[in-house]
């Protein structure tokens, strides 16, 4: 039988065709599907470390409305990846209009109120009230997709300093880890089911989600995300209700590109050859069994082209 020869990503030709010719991209060449994403959706991102995967989604995706945070500040994400690559990407952020808008310094673990936080600190910045506003409308009409690719544990509780896996960018494989690391996973996915579009729309019709791509075999003990379940707080738009994963696809990032997958607060990247997206969805506590049960029939029938599209 024939060998099976291993590559970087960067010779992979889909790469450098992206490459080639993402330069010659036009707002009339942008799809209306890329990956897990469709045309329209408002997108909130979290822990996006140097913002890649967001300025994918923000440069291809068309109509795409997109919050797109860091967990750190701009300061601490220039010393980590370089101030001019930080910049470069800011700047090409910029650029994709006032649907898409930056925050930084969004804690996953206390999402809406570290989102809201972030948002005042941007206002007074950029002198300009509107972001509070509009973040507050999106989180008033709730999101499509809310996504975190990679989450960890990266800096100590007590003093605010890198953790060590964090600085030998051994990212969540420390045992001692790996439960702060599911206990984080766990409160994102309840912090973001309440955050979650609830009302349909002829625009809208199927259900809204929580995406975390997680590598299946990072450590022996693993965080068992498919088996993460939990409940949702309630609030008076949104009832209480129950999340789970629901589907998982593979996750190919060259389907993100330019987006580079990387060690929290190390500039370097990872192998993500075992990466896969959980995808979550509510289900209120209030519906009968048999109507939950056409609920996910009806989801799987709206996302089956994409899910068998993202399957090998």
């Amino acid at each position: 039988s024939s060998k099976i020869v291993l590559k970087r990503p960067e010779e992979c030709e889909r790469f450098k065709r992206y490459h080639h010719h993402h330069h010659q991209e036009e707002e009339d060449k942008k799809q209306s599907v890329v990956g897990l994403y469709a045309k329209g959706d408002r997108i909130l991102t979290v822990g996006d470390g140097d913002l890649t995967f967001s300025l994918s989604l923000a440069k291809r995706l068309k109509k795409v409305k997109l919050i797109a945070t860091t967990h750190e500040t701009r300061g601490s994400l220039e010393k980590a990846y370089g101030k001019d690559a930080i910049k470069a990407t800011l700047d090409e952020l910029a650029v994709c209009g006032e649907d898409v808008l930056v925050l930084h310094g969004v804690d996953a673990a206390k999402l809406k109120e570290s989102l809201m936080d972030a948002a005042a600190v941007a206002a007074k910045s950029s002198n300009k009230r509107d972001v509070l506003e509009r973040v507050e409308k999106c989180i008033d009409e709730g999101f499509d997709k809310i996504v975190w690719n990679f989450p960890c544990v990266s800096r100590e509780e007590d003093t605010g300093e890198a953790k060590d896996g964090a600085r030998e960018g051994a990212d969540g494989r420390n045992p001692a880890d790996v439960e702060l690391n599911r206990n984080l996973t766990l409160t994102f996915i309840a912090n973001a089911a309440v955050m979650l579009r609830k009302k349909k729309s002829k625009k809208k019709r199927g259900a809204s989600e929580v995406h975390v791509t997680h590598k299946v075999g990072m450590h022996p003990s693993s965080w068992n995300v498919p088996e993460l379940k939990t409940t949702t707080t309630s609030s008076s738009s949104r009832p209480r209700g129950v999340i789970r994963a629901i589907a998982s696809v593979f996750f190919d990032r060259m389907v993100y590109l330019p987006y580079k997958p990387r060690k929290a607060l190390v500039a370097k990247s990872f192998s993500i050859a075992d990466a896969k997206t959980f995808i979550f969805c509510v289900f209120e506590e209030e519906e009968e069994e048999e109507e939950e049960e056409f609920s996910l029939n009806a989801w799987m029938r709206e996302r089956k082209d994409v899910l068998e599209k993202l399957t090998p």
